[in-house]
C-alpha cells in the first residue's frame, strides 16, 4: 500500500504507523515519531487556521507541499479522522496521507490551460478579467493596456489561420 497511516493518542504521541509513512516522508524505521512532527510542522505552517481546527475534533482534508533539501518536493494529501470513545471522549488520530504528484502537476497544466492562451503563452481574457476584478476588489490603482491589430481579419482570411497563429505569435514575442 502507497497510503500512509499514522495513528497518535489524544496527546499527539504516536502509537502506530504503518511502514508506508516511512516511505513517504524518507524515513528510517528507527524515526518512529518524526514522520508525526513533520505532518504537525507542515500544518501548523500552511495552515493557520490548523489548532482551531484540532480543537474541533473534526474531520479534516488538506493539502500539504513538503519540500526536504535540496531538491525534493512532494504534494501530500492528508485526512485527519478523530477517534472517539462511547463518551464522545478523543482517544485517538488517526491520519492517512498519500502523494499526489500526478494529481498536483493535472490541476496546475488544467489552470494554466484556463488562464494562459497556448499559442502566446500570454494570460487571456479570463485572467484579464480575474486580475481586473481583483484589483477592483482591493481598490487597487492598475493600468490597462488595450492592443488592436489593425486589420488581422484580413491576415486570417486571406492568408490563413496559420500565417495567422505566426503573426500572433511574432507580436507576442515582442511584447514579452
Amino acid at each position: 500500500i502507497n497510503t500512509g497511516i499514522l495513528i497518535a493518542d489524544s496527546e499527539m504521541n504516536c502509537v502506530m504507523e504503518n511502514p508506508a509513512v516511512y516511505q513517504l516522508f524518507n524515513l528510517q524505521a528507527q524515526d518512529k515519531n518524526n514522520a508525526l512532527a513533520i505532518i504537525l510542522q507542515l500544518l501548523d505552517k500552511q495552515y493557520s487556521e490548523f489548532n482551531r481546527i484540532m480543537c474541533t475534533n473534526q474531520n479534516w482534508k488538506v493539502e500539504l507541499c513538503w519540500m526536504q533539501p535540496p531538491f525534493n518536493m512532494k504534494w501530500l494529501r492528508l485526512w485527519i479522522i478523530p477517534v472517539k470513545d462511547k463518551d464522545d471522549k478523543l482517544t485517538q488520530w488517526i491520519f492517512i496521507a498519500s502523494d499526489i504528484p500526478r494529481i498536483k502537476h493535472l490541476q496546475q497544466q488544467n489552470e494554466k490551460l484556463t488562464l494562459i492562451e497556448h499559442l502566446t503563452e500570454l494570460p487571456n481574457r479570463q485572467y484579464f478579467w480575474n486580475a481586473l476584478e481583483g484589483y477592483i476588489d482591493r481598490a487597487m490603482p492598475c493600468y490597462v493596456l488595450c492592443l488592436d491589430i489593425k486589420n488581422f481579419k484580413v491576415v486570417n482570411n486571406e492568408m490563413g489561420h496559420k500565417v495567422g497563429d505566426e503573426v500572433l505569435f511574432l507580436i507576442s514575442e515582442h511584447i514579452k
